[in-house]
C-alpha cells in the first residue's frame, strides 16, 4: 500500500476513529440498520459495504461492462467498489496494528442473513433494471425463469444469477470470515433468539436472521450497549413503485422441490435454520405436483 493510500486513510478517520460495518448481503434490512444506529449519535465512522472480499471486489467489477446496467445502478456500484477498496485497506492496516499491540479498538459490525428465496427475490426487484430491462416485464414466469436458469435465459443474466445463488451459498466464508477472521460455524447458532455476538482480533460482530428482525432494537441494544428508542424503516419493499408486482409475485411463486432442497441445504441454511424451519420454507415455495 502507498503512502499516499496510508495519507488518505488517516485523512477520512478509517485508521484510529471507532468505525462501524453494516456489512452483509443486500435486501437483509441494511438500510433500516443504518437509518437506525446514525439516530444514536455514535462517534463511529459508519458504512454499509454488501462486499469487501478481492474476490468478489472482481466479480463486481466486471458488471459494469454491462451496457444495459441502468445508469443509477451502474453509479450505485461504481461508489461500492470504492468504497469496498478503501475500507479493505483500512481492515488490513487496522489487523496489522492490533498484531502488534497498537490500541486500535476492534471494529464493530453488524451482519444477517435472510432465507435464500426471499432474499433473492428482493434482489430481482431492487436490481429490476438488470434482471429484467423495466419493470413492465417482471412477471412471474420471468422470475421463474431466473430463479431455475432457464435454457432461454440470455448468457450474461444466467451468469449473474449463477453467481448470485453461489454467493449466497458461501457469503460468511467468502466474505466475512476471509475479511475479518470470524467464522459464525464455529459457534453454535441460538435459533430461538434470532441473533448471537461473536468477536475474534480486529472485529466484533452482531450476527442476526432477517427473520427476527422484528427484535432488532433488542440486538443493538445488546451489542452496542446502549438505549434504541425507535427503529427508522429505510428501503423497504412495500414503499417501491414496483410494490404490487413484488407482492403477486411473492405470493404466487413456487419453484421445483429439487430446487428448494438444492438451496436449502446450503451451508449457511443449515447453520442458521432448523430442520423444522427448512422444511417449513420448501412447503412454502414449493410447487404442486
Amino acid at each position: 500500500m502507498s503512502g499516499a493510500s496510508i495519507f488518505s486513510l488517516l485523512r477520512a478517520g478509517l485508521l484510529h476513529r471507532p468505525l462501524l460495518l453494516i456489512y452483509q448481503m443486500g435486501k437483509v434490512g441494511s438500510q433500516t440498520i443504518e437509518a437506525t444506529v446514525r439516530s444514536l449519535n455514535l462517534p463511529h465512522l459508519i458504512y454499509r459495504p454488501h462486499f469487501l472480499s478481492a474476490q468478489r471486489l472482481k466479480v463486481m467489477s466486471a458488471r459494469l461492462q454491462n451496457a444495459d446496467m441502468p445508469a443509477h445502478e451502474r453509479e450505485s456500484l461504481r461508489h461500492q467498489l470504492d468504497e469496498a477498496t478503501r475500507l479493505r485497506q483500512a481492515l488490513a492496516v487496522r489487523s496489522l496494528a492490533r498484531k502488534y499491540h497498537c490500541p486500535v479498538p476492534p471494529v464493530q459490525i453488524i451482519t444477517g442473513i435472510r432465507e435464500p428465496v426471499s432474499q433473492m427475490l428482493a434482489t430481482l426487484f431492487q436490481l429490476h433494471g438488470t434482471y429484467f430491462g423495466s419493470l413492465e416485464k417482471i412477471n412471474l414466469e420471468a422470475c421463474r425463469e431466473l430463479f431455475l436458469v432457464s435454457p432461454g435465459l440470455d448468457a450474461q443474466r444466467a451468469h449473474y444469477m449463477k453467481t448470485m445463488l453461489a454467493g449466497w451459498g458461501d457469503w460468511f466464508d467468502s466474505e466475512l470470515k476471509s475479511v475479518t477472521g470470524i467464522d459464525v460455524y464455529a459457534h453454535p447458532f441460538p435459533h430461538q433468539e434470532g441473533y448471537t455476538i461473536l468477536e475474534e482480533n480486529v472485529a466484533r460482530a452482531l450476527v442476526f436472521r432477517f427473520e427476527n428482525f422484528s427484535s432488532l432494537g433488542k440486538m443493538l441494544e445488546d451489542f452496542l450497549g446502549k438505549p434504541v428508542p425507535g427503529i427508522i424503516s429505510e428501503n423497504v419493499s412495500a414503499e417501491k413503485d414496483y410494490a404490487t408486482r413484488y407482492q403477486m409475485v411473492k405470493k404466487q411463486l413456487r419453484l421445483p422441490v429439487s430446487f428448494l432442497e438444492r438451496v436449502y441445504s446450503f451451508k449457511s441454511v443449515l447453520h442458521f435454520y432448523t430442520p423444522e424451519e427448512r422444511a417449513q420454507l420448501i412447503r412454502k415455495w414449493q410447487a404442486a405436483d
